[in-house]
């Protein structure tokens, strides 16, 4: 069985990553603000690591499309802050900067690596359900967005005095999934009447 990737599947993985791009900007501005708000913005390579590897965790072991979609959200919106983070950074001399950097760069090519498997495996996954053609990277694009914007919504729905505390607290997944379920089945509806 080869396992490289069909030639359809990666130039709609390309077209699927430039649409992302162009309408992402909002969703950027507002998961940094997010972390803004609670006084996230210090980059803690550790931390990171953590949570980038839990969401991709969840996402090569979920058991359905929509765990895979909100894990892959997930993993994008821990991004974004990672990224904002350290930007963020403030630095006392050369060398605290030279291994902040060291710690970033070594988590963005780990992220780059896992991030473009979890990209490859959706878009491949989802344009099964498309009608085949140009406007398939646009239709997938648009769920991707959709779903971002529900783990964006849901993260800025809790108090910020809440970020913290976990106690009697309902897990995200059980807020976002019945959302991302509807977000699909909407954009499935979608197709079938515009195709």
């Amino acid at each position: 069985m080869s396992t490289k990737i069909p030639d359809d599947i990666l130039k709609l993985l390309d077209a699927v990553e430039e649409e992302n791009k162009k309408r992402r900007t909002s969703l950027t501005q507002r998961v940094v603000e997010w972390n803004r708000l609670r006084s996230l913005l210090k980059f803690d390579s550790d931390q990171e690591v953590k949570l980038l590897s839990e969401e991709a965790h969840k996402f090569f072991h979920g058991k359905t499309l929509t765990d895979r979609l909100n894990a892959l959200a997930d993993f994008e919106f821990v991004w974004i802050g990672t990224s904002a983070k350290y930007g963020a950074c403030k630095y006392k001399d050369i060398e605290e900067m030279a291994k902040t950097e060291k710690d970033y760069q070594a988590l963005f090519n780990w992220k780059e690596s896992v991030y473009t498997i979890m990209i490859e495996n959706i878009v491949a996954e989802l344009s099964e359900h498309c009608p085949g053609g140009e406007d398939d990277a646009d239709w997938i694009a648009l769920l991707l967005e959709r779903v971002l914007n529900i783990i964006v919504e849901v993260a800025e729905e809790k108090k910020v005095s809440r970020i913290r505390g976990r106690a009697g607290k309902i897990s995200e997944v059980e807020v976002t999934e019945p959302r991302i379920k509807m977000a699909f089945d909407d954009w499935i509806k979608e197709i079938e009447r515009e195709g």
